[in-house]
């Protein structure tokens, strides 16, 4: 199994299993969070970045 450590935002901390999906993760993802801006249920979107495919960053969230 392969993980990504997620930076910043809600999931600080976090580890999201990335299996098979480690080029995907360039482009970003969506996550439901219970915690943040918007109140449970809502996203947060990181963004992975070349050459590091175990970290990403949050870039915002998703009303």
């Amino acid at each position: 199994m392969e993980y990504a450590a997620l930076i910043g935002g809600p999931s600080d901390g976090q580890r999201l299993d990335v299996t098979g999906s480690t080029q995907q993760l360039v482009d970003g993802a969506s996550l439901i969070t219970e915690l943040g801006t918007y109140g449970p249920g809502r996203r947060t979107h990181y963004e992975g970045q070349p050459g590091a495919p175990d970290r990403l960053r949050r870039v915002g969230e998703i009303p």
